[in-house]
């Protein structure tokens, strides 16, 4: 009697373990599904706020510049401008650029 019901219960768990498995994959096929989209979000929403700055910058007549650190100007190796808390902030000239971290490929 005691192993038929044993047999029992290891049928029982091993569904149970199934199912849970199941789950488990589908939540992890979700999450990453989510993540994919939330990556392509904060891209497009990046890309729209540098579009949007420096179509404001060409409406003030303000120079808008590419910064590339990886440049063979060795004196142009930090952001040119370094501001601070509190300090007030002036905008004569825009700044765009992509950290060599964030690149495609650095390298080039």
């Amino acid at each position: 009697m005691c192993d038929y019901l044993a047999a029992d219960w290891n049928k029982i768990a091993a569904i149970v373990a199934a199912f849970a498995t199941g789950v488990m994959a589908w939540f992890a096929i979700l999450t990453w599904r989510l993540q994919k989209r939330l990556t392509w979000w904060t891209g497009a929403l990046e890309s729209h706020s540098t579009v949007q700055l420096r179509l404001l910058a060409e409406k003030e007549h303000k120079p808008v510049v590419w910064w590339d650190p990886t440049l063979e100007n060795p004196r142009v190796k930090t952001w040119p401008e370094n501001p601070n808390h509190r300090d007030d902030a002036t905008v004569e000239t825009v700044y765009v650029g992509l950290p060599p971290h964030r690149r495609r490929n650095p390298t080039l």
